[in-house]
């Protein structure tokens, strides 16, 4: 009886397997020759950013003279379509396939922008993968700015982790707007709230400098008012220097755990 039942499992999968041989064998050249009716452009991430439009990648296939309407899904080089599609500034990925009904797919993905250098002589976004990324004139992201003196090794490295960490915890990453960097690399934060400027200094051990200002925030600005300094350094260890409008000096001392 056991042996029976193995002779039949046996001679099932035999047929699956002859039915799956024939299924690559018969349907997929019908597929290759089904005739590309139509294009459609599925922007992935639209929801969040606005870069990049349907008509971009439609008049950049054409641009690049891709055809592909009236003609067999053979005859479609779907590379050539990726490529051309990649050469928009603001695109990461790019995906096109067929489907059943005869509709060409282009899924696109956009870069995102971690932050914007803007200078004198730059205005450009960093991407979330260390890269330059131009600005559009169309749409505008939400980022923090980063103006004075960067090199390209300081912005890949230091900074870009530094902002990273920022965005990382959701109250610095709403309430820093602007970093602005001096020659020696040292920096100053700008706040939504508050009219106070942030010495933070260099960038090393900023977790430790922003979590002192944070408890200064928690128990000291409250009660002495969001208003009352135009400065607050951090330079200085166990110390959150504050300075008032008329630069007289007062220091309140939060001890670290």
């Amino acid at each position: 009886m056991k042996i029976w039942r193995i002779i039949l499992i046996v001679v099932s999968i035999t047929l699956l397997l002859a039915y799956l041989l024939a299924a690559i064998i018969f349907v997929t050249p019908r597929t290759e020759n089904r005739i590309c009716s139509d294009l459609k452009v599925n922007v992935l991430d639209v929801e969040k950013l606005r870069f990049v439009t349907t008509q971009e990648i439609v008049t950049l296939l054409e641009n690049n003279r891709i055809k592909y309407k009236g003609l067999s899904f053979a005859e479609i080089d779907l590379h050539a379509v990726e490529k051309a599609v990649k050469k928009h500034p603001m695109i990461k990925f790019v995906s096109c396939y067929q489907t059943p009904s005869g509709i060409l797919n282009v899924d696109v993905k956009q870069r995102q922008p971690l932050f914007r250098m803007l200078t004198d002589r730059n205005n450009f976004y960093v991407d979330e993968d260390r890269l330059r990324m131009p600005v559009s004139t169309k749409y505008a992201v939400y980022v923090p700015i980063v103006t004075g003196y960067v090199n390209e090794d300081f912005i890949r490295n230091e900074l870009f982790d530094f902002i990273v960490s920022l965005q990382d915890d959701d109250f610095w990453s709403s309430q820093i707007t602007q970093i602005h960097v001096y020659p020696n690399f040292d920096v100053e934060l700008t706040p939504r709230v508050g009219s106070h400027i942030i010495y933070l200094g260099s960038v090393n051990n900023a977790q430790r400098k922003l979590d002192k200002l944070l408890t200064f925030y928690k128990k000291g600005l409250p009660r002495l008012g969001w208003n009352r300094y135009t400065h607050i350094d951090l330079r200085y260890r166990d110390q959150v220097v504050c300075v008032k409008p008329k630069f007289t000096p007062e220091v309140e001392i939060q001890k670290e755990n």
